[in-house]
């Protein structure tokens, strides 16, 4: 199968123009060798090459079934307006989604259905006002977001029109304004996702993970469990009377009786709920943690969650996959940043996964994938009503369409009236209880998009998190998307800062946190290039430690690590990477030369070290490149000022070099 492939790629040996207009032959897919599949002329389109998600169908039958004789110019048409959008300039070098082709095909169609009611085609559609009104009248009824999706259509109708060079082909720029005003007026009065009030968001965060950190030691039991060769089967014959005493024994045998009598797990289909149940709960987690799609997620396979080790930094925990709402240009890779708070929630997912493949292989069910290209969301579900997903081949589960399904594995969370109040706060002006249908007193109902929704109000409410950060977070094409999603975020209960603070007093908290922070990142890089340095130091500070080492002399500081921490943090001594190498001025810095980079090196707080070598040799390079341009532009005063800080440079190196060559021939 051809994954998600990029159109550059995928036509990378054909000399077709796209910016010109399409011929009967031209290539428009090809199969899993390489060889034209369909072509313009066609009329059918096999787009399966396209797909990266669920898709029923992979065709797109351009067949008008009308009777004016209107309908084949239509066909056409059709086909030039998809054409341009699949391979105009914009897109051919990057990935479109066949999800995204079909939707933008029965759009299409239905204005070309339209036409041929009234009698026209898309170069006299400007014309035509019993059609226009008619448009108009089909639009009226429909949801702000599919407006704005007609909207994109009728201007790409008229881009196709300019690109490939037809008269009157497409709608007036006024008509499309029309429509364009009535959208964003009804967007301001959209309903937004439901944001999950303070307390349930953080129960279910606690309840969630501590469920994943309980459940650890049980997974090898549940995985043998699974490989239990009549573990699948409704009946066994005869002996189908006496399956539950053969189920409650192959539960005790593999120390699983405890947790059946916990979950209620009486027979093997209950194992399955709850397997599916765990999945549901660790989806949402990871969500939570991420404020990914629903489909972003789904596309995440067994390695997706991945460490990134950072110098001088503590490490960082991202979530690789795709996107196909980032760029505007279909399905890319990419990356979220995530925690190691859910490091046991995607253990056990991938366990998960490995039992998937034991439950699968036991049933007759193979996979080709290795284990690392394996989905991470695997479906248990036995039957399947949903096509096999086109990267993973396979049906995949993780998102439950029963809402209490994660109430299988941890206790309700209860929708209260402080809850309500919480809701009435953030925006008084939402009928809550009618507009989202809550019930006080119900189990509270999560949804996939709610956690999307709101991790942006929590994030921005901290004030910890920029508007760009979160943009980048939520693959957002435009600002005003983060900015929607964030709405109101200003009345949002602030979840980060401790309930029992005031604002002044959680504003000294952070700022004592943020201090802590640098504090560490001073200790940890004074250990690095100072105390743990082989080679000699040298500058003014750097100097005088290195005496006293080679005295045997060396202050406790450098000697034992616990009195390192304990200098840095009482301030008795400080540590700041600078340009040439650090400083250990315990205040700020007053040396305003020239050059703020050459101000290091007479300086007395200056500590320097071999990897300073590079760092000057690239200084005196840059100061000579720019001393020249000054010499050539008749700036002579700066010249010689420059070449002032070159010769300062050169000094300081010919001593290094002559210090480290003895050092080595010692």
């Amino acid at each position: 199968m051809n994954n998600i492939p990029a159109i550059a790629d995928t036509f990378g040996a054909s000399k077709q123009e796209f910016n010109h207009h399409p011929k009967n032959d031209t290539v428009i897919s090809l199969d899993q060798l390489g060889k034209p599949l369909s072509y313009f002329e066609s009329e059918i389109w096999e787009l399966g090459c396209y797909a990266h998600n669920y898709t029923d169908q992979s065709e797109i039958n351009f067949y008008l079934d009308h009777t004016s004789p209107q309908k084949y110019t239509l066909s056409h048409q059709i086909k030039i307006v998809l054409f341009y959008l699949m391979f105009s300039r914009k897109r051919r070098d990057n990935n479109i989604t066949l999800k995204t082709i079909q939707g933008n095909f029965f759009i299409i169609r239905k204005i070309a259905y339209l036409c041929l009611d009234f009698n026209c085609d898309f170069t006299s559609i400007k014309n035509n006002g019993i059609f226009l009104k008619s448009l108009k009248n089909h639009l009226s009824e429909l949801s702000w977001e599919s407006k704005k999706k007609y909207i994109n259509i009728l201007n790409s109708i008229n881009k196709a029109g300019m690109l490939y060079q037809i008269d009157n082909f497409g709608f007036s720029e006024k008509y499309i304004q029309e429509i364009k005003i009535a959208q964003h007026s009804e967007m301001k009065e959209h309903k937004q996702t439901l944001l999950i009030p303070s307390r349930i968001y953080g129960q279910f965060i606690d309840s969630g993970l501590k469920f994943f950190d309980e459940i650890q030691p049980f997974m090898n039991g549940i995985h043998n469990l699974v490989r239990e060769n009549d573990f699948h089967t409704h009946k066994e014959g005869n002996n189908y009377r006496h399956k539950p005493k053969i189920f409650k024994a192959m539960l005790e045998k593999h120390g699983l009786t405890e947790l059946s009598e916990k979950y209620d797990m009486r027979f093997s289909q209950r194992v399955l709920f709850f397997i599916q149940s765990i999945q549901n709960l660790g989806a949402f987690l990871l969500l939570c943690f991420s404020g990914m799609r629903r489909s972003e997620a789904l596309n995440l396979n067994y390695v997706s969650y991945q460490e990134i080790k950072r110098r001088n930094l503590p490490s960082a925990w991202i979530l690789k996959g795709t996107t196909s709402k980032f760029t505007q240009v279909g399905a890319v890779a990419t990356y979220w940043v995530s925690s190691n708070v859910i490091l046991h929630v995607i253990d056990t997912l991938r366990k998960l996964t490995k039992i998937h493949q034991s439950w699968c292989a036991k049933r007759g069910v193979i996979s080709h994938l290795e284990l690392e290209s394996y989905p991470l969301f695997p479906s248990f579900a036995i039957k399947h009503e949903k096509s096999f997903h086109p990267i993973f081949e396979m049906p995949l589960g993780g998102f439950m369409e029963d809402h209490y399904s994660i109430y299988r594995a941890i206790d309700p969370i209860i929708f209260t009236e402080d809850d309500l109040h919480e809701l009435n706060i953030f925006n008084p002006l939402i009928n809550w209880l009618d507009d989202y249908k809550l019930e006080i007193g119900k189990p509270w109902k999560f949804t996939s998009h709610q956690f999307r929704r709101s991790l942006t109000v929590y994030s921005a409410r901290s004030g910890l998190v920029n508007i760009p950060t979160l943009k980048r977070q939520l693959k957002h094409i435009t600002y005003d998307m983060t900015l929607y999603y964030g709405k109101d975020y200003m009345n949002a209960q602030n979840i980060i800062q401790d309930q029992n603070l005031s604002d002044s007093e959680y504003e000294s908290s952070l700022i004592k946190e943020y201090r802590n922070q640098t504090l560490y990142e001073q200790l940890s890089d004074f250990t690095k290039d100072v105390v743990q340095k082989d080679t000699p130091l040298f500058g003014g500070e750097g100097t005088r430690l290195q005496v006293l080492k080679d005295q045997n002399k060396a202050p406790v500081f450098l000697t034992d690590k616990k009195q390192t921490e304990k200098y840095i943090f009482e301030g008795k001594i400080a540590y700041r990477k600078t340009v040439l190498g650090g400083c250990s001025r315990t205040s700020g810095c007053n040396k305003l030369g020239f050059s703020y980079i050459t101000a290091c090196i007479p300086c007395s707080y200056s500590i320097f070290n071999e990897d300073s070598i590079d760092a000057l040799e690239l200084a005196k390079n840059a100061y000579a490149k720019i001393a020249d341009e000054k010499l050539n532009t008749n700036e002579s005063l700066l010249y010689e000022q420059y070449m002032q800080e070159v010769k300062a440079v050169e000094q300081l190196l010919e001593k290094l070099r002559k210090k480290y060559i003895e050092v080595k021939n010692v």
